[in-house]
């Protein structure tokens, strides 16, 4: 195989990696879209059901059948939820649509036991395109609840930064509602983008004084931002989307009041990924046992800290010196590489019972010269 063909094979096998990550999906606004409206939707011990929204984003101009289905997690079905699996239609025009799971009251809940639900497309009309969304599971979590100094529950965004090609499209912020309650009446925040070295407009589409509801009892939502390709070759940018304010005395905003995003070009992304690629191939191949040759034995025995001197500490000079003889000799049985290691089961066999044969005929002769 020639050069060329391994570097195209390397490449395809590249983006291969690069599409199975879980990194957010290229979707218009135009392109019809159906998911839940949240992430993680939370529930404590109190509760009897949980509500969940499924949404439809995009042209909702056609009817859809879809259906959703709950999935054991931690939180298994007849012991802390009841299984459902139930098809809707969604008619022309029809935007959401409230679905609720029964929950079994009881002891058995603990933190962080998670069921889900899982939504998927059945019938859908000639012609329509709807497909599902990143949010096509949902996932029901008992959740402990967290508070800020002032001991109120916090809304904050999950991460502090995001990385993001440029030919993305549409990318996706989570923010998480550390209140576990139901809340009837919802609570809103605004929040707004601003420039760092990327443009508004030319690398991104702006969002000012724009609104995100928690409803119920949906606990962790996402905020979709459009990203836009220039199709230049150019260096990283970077902008920040920062919440605003809390529309509700009884929240505050958490420490993550703000992200970063980072968008890189698309060859810079595919470079990135390879070389991490190239570094954990190499790693992991010098890791694995019995990967070693003969002259890389002898000259780690005879290396102090394997040759890195520079972190070497006394102590590992210590131990080196106490411990040459020994490694010294073992340096010399042959690698477990050669004929599938059994010349180096032999071999070292031989050592140990003639280390061993040393060991025992000292130890006699200091009884002798003790009597």
């Amino acid at each position: 195989m020639s050069s060329s063909q391994r570097k195209i094979g390397e490449f395809r096998e590249i983006e291969k990696l690069i599409e199975e990550t879980e990194v957010p999906q290229s979707n218009g606004r135009t392109k019809p879209i159906i998911e839940f409206s949240a992430r993680i939707y939370a529930i404590d011990k109190n509760d009897k059901q949980v509500k969940l929204t499924i949404v439809r984003r995009g042209l909702t101009k056609n009817a859809i059948n879809v259906n959703y289905t709950t999935v054991n997690g931690v939180a298994k079905r007849d012991q802390h939820f009841l299984f459902k699996s139930k098809s809707l239609q969604f008619v022309a025009n029809e935007a959401k649509r409230d679905i609720y799971i029964d929950l079994i009251q009881g002891d058995d809940w603990r933190i962080n036991h998670v069921f889900y639900v899982h939504l998927k497309v059945e019938d859908q009309s000639k012609g329509d395109k709807t497909k599902l969304g990143n949010c096509a599971n949902a996932r029901i979590l008992f959740v402990r609840e967290n508070y800020s100094f002032d001991g109120l529950p916090t809304i904050e965004f999950t991460k502090n930064n995001y990385l993001v090609t440029e030919s993305i499209g549409w990318m996706r912020v989570c923010v998480t509602k550390s209140y576990t309650g139901c809340l009837p009446n919802g609570v809103s925040i605004n929040f707004d983008t601003q420039d760092g070295s990327a443009d508004a407009y030319s690398d991104y589409m702006p969002i000012k004084n724009g609104q995100l509801i928690f409803n119920d009892q949906e606990y962790q939502k996402y905020i979709d931002i459009q990203i836009l390709n220039e199709g230049k070759d150019v260096k990283d940018q970077t902008f920040t989307l920062e919440i605003k304010r809390v529309h509700d005395p009884n929240f505050s905003i958490g420490a993550k009041c703000k992200t970063t995003i980072t968008i890189v070009p698309d060859n810079k992304m595919l470079k990135n990924v390879m070389n991490i690629h190239r570094l954990l191939g190499h790693y992991l191949k010098k890791m694995s046992p019995g990967q070693q040759s003969w002259r890389e034995q002898i000259l780690n025995a005879v290396s102090v800290n394997a040759g890195d001197l520079t972190n070497a500490t006394i102590c590992d000079c210590i131990t080196h010196a106490l411990a040459f003889p020994w490694k010294f000799t073992f340096a010399f049985i042959p690698p477990p590489s050669l004929m599938n290691g059994y010349p180096s089961f032999i071999f070292a066999l031989v050592v140990i019972g003639f280390l061993t044969a040393i060991v025992g005929t000292n130890q006699l002769l200091l009884r002798l010269n003790s009597r």
